[in-house]
């Protein structure tokens, strides 16, 4: 997965202006990495399936939220 799918999976919001802090994350801890592949690949699952389960759209909204308090507490 590239970086810019996050972008595309509709994460830009929570990294708006902080594409390269991200990128470096990604490359260097597995743990983001691993949360940012999970929700590219539900986000995509939901868009194919057309799903407007409430539940799938928690998961995602929790992993969104888990992702950005990970990216937070990164910063030195």
């Amino acid at each position: 997965m590239d970086i810019e799918a996050l972008w595309e999976a509709g994460l830009s919001e929570c990294f708006a202006g902080e594409f390269d802090r991200v990128r470096t994350l990604f490359t260097r801890d597995e743990s983001f990495a691993e949360m940012c592949r999970d929700f590219v690949e539900i986000n995509a699952l939901a868009v194919s399936a057309r799903s407007t389960d409430q539940h799938v759209h928690d998961c995602l909204n929790g992993l969104k939220d888990e992702i950005l308090t990970h990216f937070v507490n990164s910063r030195p």
